[in-house]
């Protein structure tokens, strides 16, 4: 840590500086925090409701330190994705269920959801929360979510301790020149295995094996979909399509790391996106449905993605859909699913 915290003395800009110094102060505190729940322990339900809150919350605002640190220093995500950490993406849904919003969240726009701790079983390191939504037909969708905190605590250490591994590297050495760049841009020519690898090989080369990263997650997301056979050439479409989104922001990444400016590709949208778009452009009022259709550990996810299948009488946005419908991997679940949550933020993906 002495790189680390040499760097945040060294800092000129004494903005720059409060904020770095204040994460980092942050992180610290909890990681106390942490250790006074690994060696204390509850019985009474009272006590143990306080823990969960104080935790839960304070896990939560590490990450947010986590993510302010890490891109202060290299002005960038590449260093930082703790989305793809399983247990960590659930942290934030599981805090705004338990502590952030239980009581009056709206689920699309005629529903309502109440999240509630179940007080039998309750113990000082596992839990269980239920959420009850109430559909505009009345109906009452009940959903329950074990939570062991003992995970959460753990997952959290070891992505911080990456994550600082490599911040103390990129510190250290800063700007590589590299061959990174050329093989990215070779993607757009010939994609397969072997280019992938030859990304990935480089990138571990100079900037160390991280797998969890942002930069070789974007790598896990092309090679599913250079594997991802589909018979529907609308659907083929937008696999390709998607496959030169990822590759753009590996050259993205590449530039951070390099402190380059190589251009992106320019991309247009297939006939199938463009005609879904445009519906939803005369249908706004199911922008709210839209919400988190890329991330199956959102509470949001499968009650938005069935409202859309069983309410929209609309082919093309059901042939989309459907191809995630069943869909169990989680990284296919996001590159359909993040067509939709750019689109509902306005944002080119």
């Amino acid at each position: 840590m002495k790189t680390i915290t040499n760097y945040i003395k060294l800092e000129k800009d004494e903005f720059k500086k409060v904020k770095l110094d204040f994460s980092y102060q942050t992180i610290k505190r909890v990681d106390k925090i942490i250790n006074y729940h690994n060696n204390n322990e509850e019985t009474k339900n009272d006590a143990i409701f306080l823990n969960i809150f104080g935790l839960l919350q304070s896990l939560f605002v590490a990450i947010d330190s986590l993510y302010t640190f890490t891109q202060e220093i290299t002005n960038s995500k590449s260093y930082i994705n703790i989305n793809q950490n399983d247990v960590l993406n659930r942290l934030k849904y599981i805090r705004n269920d338990v502590v952030g919003h239980p009581i009056n969240r709206r689920y699309g726009r005629h529903s309502i959801g109440y999240a509630v701790i179940k007080t039998d079983n309750l113990s000082y390191d596992k839990f269980e929360y239920v959420i009850y939504v109430k559909n505009k037909n009345g109906k009452v969708q009940i959903n329950s979510y074990d939570v062991n905190l003992d995970e959460l605590k753990n997952s959290y250490l070891n992505e911080k301790n990456l994550i600082f591994k490599k911040l103390e590297s990129f510190v250290a050495k800063k700007f590589k020149k590299t061959n990174l760049s050329n093989l990215i841009l070779e993607l757009f020519n010939n994609l397969n295995k072997e280019t992938i690898d030859d990304v990935r090989q480089e990138y571990y080369k100079h900037f160390g094996n991280t797998s969890n990263d942002r930069f070789s997650w974007r790598l896990d997301l092309l090679e599913i979909l250079n594997d991802w056979q589909v018979r529907d050439n609308d659907i083929f479409e937008v696999l390709k399509y998607l496959e030169n989104i990822q590759i753009n922001k590996l050259i993205e990444f590449s530039n951070s790391l390099e402190n380059k400016t190589i251009k992106t590709k320019k991309i247009t949208y297939p006939k199938l996106l463009n005609d879904i778009f445009e519906f939803f452009n005369e249908n706004t009022e199911l922008f709210d449905y839209l919400k988190d259709l890329h991330d199956v550990n959102s509470p949001y996810y499968g009650y938005n993605l069935h409202y859309l299948i069983d309410n929209v009488e609309y082919e093309p946005l059901l042939k989309l859909l459907n191809v995630i419908k069943y869909e169990t991997n989680r990284n296919k679940i996001y590159l359909i699913g993040s067509i939709f949550n750019n689109y509902q933020k306005n944002l080119k993906i």
